[in-house]
């Protein structure tokens, strides 16, 4: 059963969170972070999950679990239940196990745009929305800054791995994050014009820094990078007018570059999101194939379409023949009247004996149909055309005639092998039958296995 990575935090787009509702004898009854149900038979949780049965902490709810949709119908006792798979604890998928209940609360009247527009439009960030405001619900210092940290290495494991999916995934879950702690700072009570909650504004600050890691970290200017960070515009637009100061600056200053079509490649950018350039040296085109040995260019690796065309064996050449500029449809092994062995044209290959197999006795040009290995009235061995013996013959010594069939075991006329019709090919294996054999039969009392004519023959239908 495949399981998520144990150092992400935010879950990546083919997972989803929610809590166990009900441990049934074959199945699972399960409900997501948005109030979805989904089932999973048995085979797909995870064990711990059944040894956990009837001990939920926190409230009527189970544990939180990560898990995977499914798009098999399930059985017609869960009829109106979505499907889910590769069932587990949260904790295994990420190093915070909170519980959140049922009833969350309500977004923020200034969220409520972005949570049709923006959140909803994003698994990663609505989960990772959802699990900071139950955070700041509970009110605890403890677990918001231990998020933090949690989100921190997850950025670190993913940049040592250049892994830019994961990367997108702890920044889609910071920019949620950011949504939450910037609302709940707005809304604490000022004492002597300070803020209450002294601790909030650090952690704020710590999260805004890890967010401006990961978008530098990323190639902004990359495709992929963009279709997965272009569902969180709205989120990020809405932080860029809330916050004030050179880190929330650069926070918008990354926005802009990711969304603006005139955006420049970061030179930190990793490179598992990267197109990879042309090896050539002087090229900065995008590379469109890989050369796997040395060549004109200079060593194996990465080429641009205009260096790919000369550089690798299955690309079409051009004619050998000098002054023609066509494409090469044949190779000539031998020197001919018109230069030294090498690629010829089709123009070139008809007029040319040798790049067509040709009767190799004296004065004929046809076209030869085999090789004969044993000289004999036409000339020494070679290629034959059908006239001068290139047609397969009986090999009975002595014998002229074509081959019409095998003989596959040796009898008093010699060897087996290709033999004409009056030497035994195509004959009943029947002794003393001379009709023609018309398919295999088993052994029987008439004689072994073989080729039979229909009279002889217990298959051919009567």
């Amino acid at each position: 059963m495949q399981r998520p990575r144990g150092d992400l935090v935010a879950v990546n787009a083919l997972w989803m969170v929610g809590h166990v509702q009900s441990v049934l004898a074959c199945e699972i009854r399960l409900q997501s972070l948005n109030l979805e149900d989904f089932m999973a038979p048995r085979h797909e949780v995870h064990p711990d999950i059944f040894t956990l049965s009837g001990t939920w902490p926190g409230g009527p709810l189970g544990p939180l679990v990560a898990f995977r949709t499914d798009d098999r119908p399930g059985a017609p006792e869960a009829e109106g239940l979505q499907r889910a798979r590769s069932v587990q604890l949260a904790s295994v998928a990420t190093p915070l196990a909170c519980s959140i209940q049922r009833s969350l609360p309500d977004p923020p009247t200034g969220l409520t745009g972005l949570w049709d527009h923006g959140l909803k439009r994003c698994p990663i960030a609505e989960a990772a929305f959802l699990e900071w405001w139950s955070l700041m619900e509970s009110k605890s210092k403890a677990t918001v800054m231990a998020r933090n940290v949690q989100l921190q290495e997850s950025f670190g494991h993913a940049k040592a791995e250049a892994d830019g999916s994961r990367v997108s995934s702890v920044l889609l879950c910071c920019i949620a994050g950011l949504l939450v702690l910037s609302k709940a700072e707005s809304r604490l009570p000022s004492v002597d014009g300070k803020k209450s909650g002294d601790w909030l504004p650090s952690c704020l600050a710590e999260l805004l820094s890890t967010a401006n890691s990961c978008w530098e970290a990323l190639d902004l200017q990359h495709a992929s990078t963009r279709r997965t960070l272009l569902v969180a515009k709205p989120l990020c637009q809405h932080l860029v007018v809330q916050g004030t100061g050179d880190e929330w600056q650069k926070f918008a200053d990354f926005v802009d570059e990711c969304f603006s079509r005139k955006a420049e490649m970061s030179p930190n950018a990793l490179r598992s999101v990267v197109r990879k350039p042309c090896d050539v040296a002087g090229c900065s085109c995008v590379a469109v194939c890989r050369v796997r040995k040395h060549d004109a260019y200079g060593p194996a690796g990465f080429r641009c379409y205009r260096h790919k065309t000369a550089l690798q064996s299955r690309v079409r050449r051009q004619c050998d023949v000098a002054g023609c500029t066509s494409v090469a449809v044949r190779r000539v092994c031998k020197h001919d009247a018109h230069g030294p062995a090498g690629l010829r044209c089709d123009h070139h290959r008809k007029r040319l004996q040798g790049v067509r197999r040709r009767c190799e006795v004296a004065g004929c040009t046809s076209k030869a149909a085999r090789l004969v290995l044993r000289d004999d009235v036409h000339g020494p061995a070679g290629f034959r055309c059908e006239v001068h013996g290139g047609r397969p013959t009986c090999t009975v010594p002595g014998c002229k005639r074509s081959s019409s069939g095998i003989v596959c075991k040796a009898d008093h006329l010699g060897p087996s092998g290709l033999r004409c019709k009056a030497h035994g090919a195509q004959r009943c294996t029947i002794t003393g039958c001379h009709r023609q054999a018309k398919c295999n039969s088993p052994e029987d009392l008439l004689g072994p296995a073989g080729r039979r004519c229909p009279q002889h023959s217990a298959v051919w239908p009567k």
